[in-house]
């Protein structure tokens, strides 16, 4: 038999599963609801079209608009193809954020440096004393 921790986890896995097909389901019989008053208004407006002619349009996500289309991978490949051995796997973000001048948050920066390190860097107020930039100085 398995262990409890992996059947407790496999339940909590199958309650949120199912909760957001609820939920989907829910939001499906909403959609329903207004494409039939929107027939219905259609049917009023033109009573000689059937508005189930009308192809439905492909919806696509919403993407950020912070990097543009590819940049992000790009981005990535790049600084995979200029290393010389093994990369931890903070390379390629901290290539991105640094790319875009995006800010790490102090705690996240401290938590990845040494404890010697950490204690110049940061009060451990939210406020970096050394720099703003997370990758000043290290390449």
């Amino acid at each position: 038999m398995a262990d409890p921790h992996v059947i407790s986890a496999l339940r909590e896995k199958r309650a949120l599963v199912a909760g957001l097909i609820e939920k989907l389901e829910r939001k499906l019989e909403q959609h329903r609801a207004d494409l039939t008053h929107i027939d219905g208004v259609l049917r009023l407006f033109q009573p000689d079209r059937d508005p189930g002619e009308i192809k439905p349009r492909r919806t696509y996500a919403r993407r950020t608009r912070y990097f543009a289309r590819n940049e992000l991978s790009r981005l990535c490949m790049d600084v995979l193809r200029a290393a010389d051995g093994e990369l931890m796997t903070t390379a390629p973000s901290r290539a991105g954020s640094s790319n875009k001048r995006v800010l790490m948050p102090p705690t996240q920066f401290c938590a990845r440096q040494s404890a010697s390190k950490r204690s110049r860097c940061c009060d451990h107020s939210g406020s970096n004393r050394q720099s703003s930039r997370p990758d000043s100085g290290a390449k």
